[in-house]
């Protein structure tokens, strides 16, 4: 069974977070605000002895699932992350998910191109869509 899992992009902080608790109630997420620690010692220390100390409302994030796979490099590979396989394809795919699964698909197209069971041995993801956008732009040949 795969592990459920999400991480949020905060819209006005222009940041990556692991999500700790969703709250379908208040329609809220809560996550641990690291940004006042030094070194990663004090972030360990920081969560194996605190509860979630920020949140952030539905409005003001996108929740990104992942999808129970990890590239070559063992990166989790989350919706919205943008894939690259030089070997298979000439061009990056972001994953978008479904209730069948996730999917390849290359910005434009309007039908997934790859259904995203397994990932080979030359996939890595290259960034997502909130932090490089541009990533997905169509290379000229």
């Amino acid at each position: 069974m795969r592990e459920i899992k999400y991480q949020a992009w905060l819209h006005d902080e222009k940041q990556m977070v692991n999500v700790i608790e969703i709250n379908t109630f208040d329609k809220y997420i809560r996550y641990y605000d690291i940004s006042h620690c030094q070194d990663d010692a004090e972030i360990f220390d920081f969560i194996r002895s605190n509860l979630p100390n920020a949140d952030c409302g539905f409005e003001g994030c996108d929740l990104r699932q992942y999808t129970g796979l990890k590239d070559r490099n063992g990166r989790e590979i989350y919706e919205g992350d943008i894939l690259a396989n030089k070997k298979a394809f000439n061009r990056s795919f972001k994953v978008i998910w479904n209730p069948d699964g996730a999917w390849f698909v290359h910005d434009g197209d309007d039908w997934p191109c790859y259904y995203l069971r397994q990932v080979n041995g030359s996939t890595e993801v290259i960034g997502n869509v909130f932090e490089h956008p541009e990533l997905l732009e169509v290379e000229k040949v």
